[in-house]
């Protein structure tokens, strides 16, 4: 019996490492170690022990975080550090923690294991770095902010603001230079002052602390700017008598080279009249140069084309050239790691401009522009924050948009990038955004504002899946308005899908391959089917897009072997709103019925976008 006792518990022993040891591995793939303070004081250090990952940094006094940052740990072997002394300034105690998060989870920051190191009591010397002095802006540069040298400053730490002394950007740096630019920090309207503090960063804060702030600059009034507007008026008056496109690209190339950009931004983004005074110009720029601009929103986005714009982008160009204005969701290659934490319902895309031969390979531009778009659904438009990724490096400027009074925004850039539109967490009115809940039938939903939601997921054993026009979580009522990517993918028992009147986006694989799915009522606000949204749905017969419906990714009705016909009622479909491949995999028996009106326009839009030629094209008549 003893012996058997010993048998039974060896083969116990066996069976828990067997079971924990996938666990064990998972877990030190995600965790940080050795968090170590480093000298001088305020650098921190951890080994990384994967080489895959993106690093959560916090950094917090007596207990609360006060910063965090994140590292890209992919190319990291070892040791990874990070340099948090400029945020030392009284005495307390400090620490940090790392948390290592998984980097195909790029809009979850708050996911993997989080160690703190240990406690940093700092004790501040009575010896202090003296505050700078004599803050101005600068005379000659449009948005820069001045100041003294500080003796023995390691660097600096700037902060805006405006006049109703809201925090607007800050930035700091460890170098003997004394100023920055906030020109593209600045923008919502000319009302707007805005006054700036500085303080010096000491290289030892353990023998010499850091200065006090110093006292506020004078206030920078927009207003007060001026870059010439009877100068772009001449320009244009001079443009509009050129005899030749060569001479019109004199004119403009002699009013690039003599303008300040960073001004005529910052006048572009807050005062209608030069607004006014750079269309004229742009308008007989184009006509004189034979330059063209078209607009390519990709459906992914959720933007409606007609509300997306730029100003400026021929001032960017050369005679003859072709200009394409392009935004599209940011591809996995460009997406930016963003901390969950600091912003909620976060959309990523990118932004270029094709064709124009002033817009350098950096993407860089000659003139400003102002871009005109709505607010990418899901985010909350008065606590909007616009993160402008630099090509050169992993920093970012917050652009401060102008809200339109169409619910769009419009904001000025002098360089194109990655775009990141978030809600600003801190300031959101609704904490629950982020959140997940399921309700009774086990459908996932994820609060995108303070008044809408996703559906995330249904029930995959489910029959019947009814996604409502409104869900109630918290005692709150939200709107759902967005399906998820892959929301009901491969549901091998799905026969019957029905969606509320508040969706307004299906998105990519939404119901892709749901071999028994038979009836799919869409409901009437829907504007955008995404890539393969329901592709391999082989039992389906007949679908019908209401009259909103304007954009379709990829193969989205593509490999559905029993379809017939597919009735499409929006009369505001352009090759512009339909991707390419849209119309690809669609089977050669399928009819498509569309508006009379729109019959022989979108005949030739579905063959351009690779609707087999087999395939009948059919009026119907809407009744309404």
């Amino acid at each position: 019996m003893e012996r058997f006792g010993k048998r039974l518990l060896r083969l116990f022993l066996i069976l828990t490492l067997i079971m924990i040891m996938p666990f064990t591995s998972h877990a030190q793939k995600k965790v940080a170690s050795n968090l170590t303070w480093e000298k001088p004081f305020g650098e921190v250090s951890f080994d990384v022990n994967n080489d895959t990952g993106l690093a959560v940094i916090g950094f917090c006094k007596d207990g609360k975080c006060i910063v965090s940052s994140e590292k890209d740990i992919s190319k990291i072997k070892g040791k990874a550090t990070d340099n948090f002394a400029a945020y030392i300034r009284d005495s307390g105690d400090y620490s940090f923690y790392v948390r290592i998060c998984e980097t195909d989870k790029r809009n979850d920051r708050t996911n993997g294991i989080q160690v703190t190191s240990s406690i940093y009591s700092y004790k501040r010397p009575t010896t202090q770095l003296k505050a700078p002095k004599n803050l101005r802006w600068s005379s000659s540069k449009a948005g820069y902010a001045e100041w003294d040298p500080v003796p023995n400053a390691a660097g600096y730490k700037i902060s805006l603001y405006n006049d109703k002394n809201q925090f607007v950007s800050g930035v700091y740096f460890y170098s003997n230079k004394t100023f920055t630019d906030f020109s593209s920090k600045m923008g919502d309207s000319d009302n707007t002052k805005y006054y700036f503090k500085v303080y010096a960063l000491s290289s030892d804060i353990e023998k010499v602390a850091h200065s006090k702030d110093s006292k506020k600059s004078k206030f920078y009034d927009i207003s007060d700017l001026d870059i010439g507007l009877i100068d772009i008026s001449e320009r244009t008056a001079k443009m509009q008598q050129a005899q030749s496109a060569d001479s019109a690209k004199e004119i403009l190339d002699d009013f690039i080279n003599n303008s300040d950009k960073n001004a005529l931004a910052i006048e572009m983004q807050t005062k209608s009249q030069v607004r006014d005074e750079v269309k004229s110009m742009e308008d007989s720029y184009k006509s004189k140069a034979n330059v063209s601009l078209e607009t390519t929103v990709t459906p992914d986005t959720g933007l409606d084309p007609e509300k997306v714009s730029v100003l400026g982008g021929c001032l960017n160009a050369d005679p003859d050239d072709k200009v394409s204005f392009n935004v599209s969701l940011a591809g996995k290659e460009d997406q930016k790691a963003i901390n969950t934490e600091i912003y909620k319902s976060v959309v990523q895309f990118d932004m270029d401009m094709t064709g124009a031969s002033k817009v350098k390979p950096n993407g860089e531009l000659a003139v400003p522009v102002v871009i005109t778009m709505p607010v990418p659904n899901g985010v909350e438009i008065e606590n909007l924050k616009i993160l402008h990724y630099h090509k050169s490096d992993d920093g970012f400027d917050i652009l401060t948009p102008r809200k339109n009074s169409d619910e769009t925004i419009s904001f000025t850039i002098t360089h194109f990038s990655t775009f990141v539109f978030a809600t600003d967490a801190k300031k959101t009115n609704n904490k629950l955004v982020g959140k997940t809940f399921k309700d009774k039938s086990g459908s996932m939903y994820r609060v995108l504002s303070k008044t809408e939601v996703a559906f995330v997921k249904g029930n995959k054993n489910a029959k019947t899946i009814s996604i409502p026009s409104t869900v109630t979580y918290n005692k709150r009522t939200y709107k759902v308005t967005k399906i998820e990517k892959q929301a009901c993918k491969s549901f091998k028992k799905l026969q019957t899908v029905t969606i509320g009147a508040n969706v307004r986006t299906i998105g990519d694989y939404a119901f892709a391959n749901c071999p028994k799915l038979e009836v799919l009522m869409i409901g009437s606000n829907v504007t955008t089917v995404g890539e393969k949204a329901i592709y391999g749905c082989s039992s389906l017969n007949t679908v019908t897009f209401p009259e909103k419906t304007n954009k379709f990714g990829k193969q989205f009705a593509g490999n559905c072997k029993k379809l017939k016909t597919l009735i499409v009622k929006s009369t505001k479909i352009t090759g512009k709103t339909i991707s390419n491949g849209a119309c690809k995999g669609i089977g050669k028996n399928v009819i498509i019925k569309v508006p009379e009106k729109k019959l022989n326009s979108y005949r030739k839009i579905f063959y351009k976008k690779g609707l087999n030629k087999k395939c009948k094209v059919l009026a119907i008549k809407l009744i309404r």
